[in-house]
């Protein structure tokens, strides 16, 4: 997508009034939008289904981010969702990220950062953070066998090759130039990978790299 419609969701007026001049200076941002709460948000969905991405608080009254991501996810699975906190709570990271949120940032990130995450995530479904980084790590020092789980989880040497890029943050048409096909095959990878794998995210299979030892990357 060229452009990225935006619906920034937390219950402090003067964030959401500060972040909204600072993502309309970003030249990937489209139209923007502002919930209070998950309860308005999910209103908003159902009456603007243009929205492609939203920036979600976890600490909200009425409904918070995690009731809230729960229910996007499943009445609306096209959208993306960054969780913006100021927590680094393992267990808050570890739940979402399998429940198939697509990145974490805390809201003390540089703004080229959340640009970047961004536009990464609309066009990849992935980008590697900070928080998603030290989580990732915690992962890998706790590794399954890995012949155990690929054996269970059999990926083909292509899949595996895509998911390996994927998980180094190369964007799908960079992908398909490396190996010479096109992006709606990789994307046709992509989804064949998270079937296999029962998945319900590019940061679900990333995650699931990492942890049979697949990728080691840090």
């Amino acid at each position: 997508m060229d452009k990225v419609n935006i619906c920034l969701v937390d219950d402090h007026r003067l964030f959401r009034k500060a972040m909204s001049r600072l993502l309309s200076t970003f030249p990937r941002v489209g139209t923007l939008t502002e919930a209070e709460n998950g309860k308005q948000c999910l209103d908003l969905l159902s009456r603007a289904p243009d929205i492609h991405l939203l920036l979600l608080d976890i600490e909200m009254p009425v409904m918070n981010g995690i009731d809230t991501a729960e229910l996007v996810l499943k009445k609306f699975p096209d959208v993306k969702i960054i969780i913006l906190t100021m927590h680094d709570s393992e267990s808050y990271m570890e739940y979402l990220l399998d429940l198939g949120v697509h990145s974490f940032l805390f809201k003390s990130a540089d703004p080229h950062e959340l640009e970047n995450a961004i536009s990464a995530i609309a066009d990849n479904g992935f980008f590697h953070t900070a928080p998603v980084q030290a989580m990732l790590k915690k992962i890998t020092s706790n590794r399954p066998k890995r012949e155990t789980l690929l054996q269970q989880h059999a990926l083909t040497e292509r899949e595996r090759e895509i998911l390996m890029l994927i998980c180094n943050d190369v964007p799908v048409k960079e992908i398909a130039e490396r190996l010479s096909i096109s992006e709606k095959t990789v994307h046709s990878h992509k989804s064949a990978i998270r079937t296999k794998l029962n998945l319900k995210s590019t940061i679900a299979m990333v995650r699931w790299a990492y942890q049979t030892g697949l990728v080691s990357g840090f």
